[in-house]
C-alpha cells in the first residue's frame, strides 16, 4: 500500500516527516536517513541502518558532541 503525504519546505530548507511516516519508517530523533533522486520530481528517503551509522561514527551531532 503507497502512501502519500505533502509537505512544506521551511525557509531554512528543512522538511517535517509526518509522524505515521516516521513510526512506519521506525524514526526516532537522531536518526540518520538517506535521499536518493529519481528522475525530475521524485526521490525516495530510507533509513540508514545502525551499523551503518556506526561504521560511519555514528550521526553528525553525536560526533559533534564527543
Amino acid at each position: 500500500m503507497a502512501l502519500g503525504y505533502r509537505v512544506k519546505v521551511s525557509s531554512k530548507g528543512q522538511i517535517v516527516i509526518p509522524k505515521k511516516l516516521r513510526e512506519r519508517l521506525g524514526l526516532e530523533a537522531g536518526s540518520e536517513v538517506e535521499f536518493e533522486v529519481i528522475g525530475e520530481r521524485r526521490f525516495l528517503i530510507r533509513k540508514v541502518p545502525p551499523a551503518a551509522e556506526e561504521r560511519r561514527g555514528g550521526s553528525p551531532r553525536k560526533r559533534e558532541a564527543a
